[in-house]
């Protein structure tokens, strides 16, 4: 929400904006969903698909 960001020229603070993000998340009544820390293994289908273009590019 950097748009809303007096910083950026929006209308308002960093805790303004905060407190709007919770009050949306309180209103909504949706359920936290907890993420793993863990890494994830192998590369994304974008990374394989960047790796294997740019093999072709540079094989020609």
């Amino acid at each position: 929400m950097g748009g809303y960001l007096d910083e950026m020229g929006g209308p308002m603070t960093l805790d303004e904006v905060w407190d709007l993000t919770y009050w949306l998340f309180w209103q909504s009544g949706a359920q936290r969903v907890k993420l793993s820390e863990n890494p994830v293994e192998g590369l994304s289908k974008e990374a394989q698909r960047y790796t294997k273009q740019t093999a072709l590019h540079v094989m020609g």
